[in-house]
């Protein structure tokens, strides 16, 4: 029993754990894709949050035709923001799987 305890010990996987700070690590590419991956949630979250002052907004107005108005537009606005970076996300992906740069971006 112990020699079979000694033999799986000699074998303990290792686990690589970056560096500190660093979400990139190589390339140009991968420095790339590091900044339009953060740019895509980024853009994504500001056009939620957009969407969530509008409906917030909205529901404010009470009676005052203008706000509501207002909070629409915001929320239309919103909605089209987050089309755009849902679009951008599939353009991107799409560009990375049609030119085989996978392996250039990792």
């Amino acid at each position: 029993m112990r020699d079979e305890l000694k033999a799986l010990a000699q074998n303990i996987p290792t686990i690589e754990v970056p560096s500190p700070g660093a979400g990139f690590t190589g390339n140009i590419g991968s420095l790339l894709n590091f900044f339009i991956t953060w740019a895509i949630i980024l853009g994504g979250l500001a056009a939620l949050a957009m969407i969530l002052l509008g409906g917030f907004t909205y529901i404010t107005a009470q009676d005052d035709a203008d706000k509501a108005e207002g909070a629409r537009k915001t929320i239309t606005n919103g909605v089209i923001g987050l089309i755009i970076v849902a679009s951008a996300f599939v353009i991107w992906r799409l560009i990375v799987v049609l030119t085989n740069l996978g392996s250039y971006l990792t």
